[in-house]
């Protein structure tokens, strides 16, 4: 399912990283094989693991692909070229379109990522992920208002989404709409007791 908020009041999505066996984007990696997978393309799906798995004894056919073809795995090595892979097989796909919005986001070009965000969202409106990640974009750009429209939408199709209501609570708080902004920490905190950053903000936005 981003962006990394300059302040400390925005709950990004979890940003790509690394296995405890090291691969390299493996959010991206399981969730774009996954994709081709169901389209019925194993072999490129096990291409794009091939890509991203490490050199170690524990994957063994990966090492093999690996030197079977050489510089062609270097084209899989980030996420918005894992991502532009899987779209290429299936263009259709909304998870597929919304997750290359996210890395485009996570580079802080914004205004593409809200572009891809649109097109999911034509494909399938009431897909939770991609209203969440259009608001965290729009908020981003400076946009409150539009960003609470679609952090509502999100909410409505996702209501047990804490990540969701903590941003709509800052989107709301930067509108000066504080009483509301601090409904929306509560309800993140009901749902996550242990949620840091709502309880942080929801501090500030009692002090404002």
């Amino acid at each position: 399912m981003v962006f990394h908020h300059s302040g400390s009041d925005v709950e990004p999505n979890p940003p790509l990283g690394r296995s405890c066996y090291g691969a390299q984007n493996v959010p991206a990696v399981y969730g774009a094989a996954d994709v081709v997978c169901r389209a019925g393309l194993v072999g490129s799906a096990t291409v794009l693991f091939a890509a991203n798995c490490p050199r170690s004894a524990g994957c063994g056919r990966a090492r093999l692909l690996r030197e079977d073809m050489g510089e062609r795995n270097e084209d899989f090595r980030s996420a918005e070229s894992i991502w532009r892979s899987v779209l290429e097989v299936r263009p259709d796909n909304a998870r597929a379109r919304t997750s290359l919005g996210v890395a485009l986001a996570d580079e802080g070009r914004f205004p593409a990522a809200i572009a891809l965000y649109k097109q999911s969202l034509n494909q399938w409106p009431t897909y939770a992920d991609a209203h969440y990640n259009l608001a965290n974009a729009l908020l981003e750009s400076g946009d409150s208002e539009q960003a609470v429209e679609h952090y509502r939408r999100a909410i409505k199709n996702a209501p047990d989404d804490a990540r969701a209501h903590v941003n709509l609570g800052t989107a709301l708080g930067r509108m000066g709409k504080h009483q509301e902004s601090a409904s929306h920490y509560l309800e993140a905190l009901r749902l996550d007791p242990d949620f840091a950053l709502a309880h942080n903000n929801l501090a500030i936005a009692l002090r404002s």
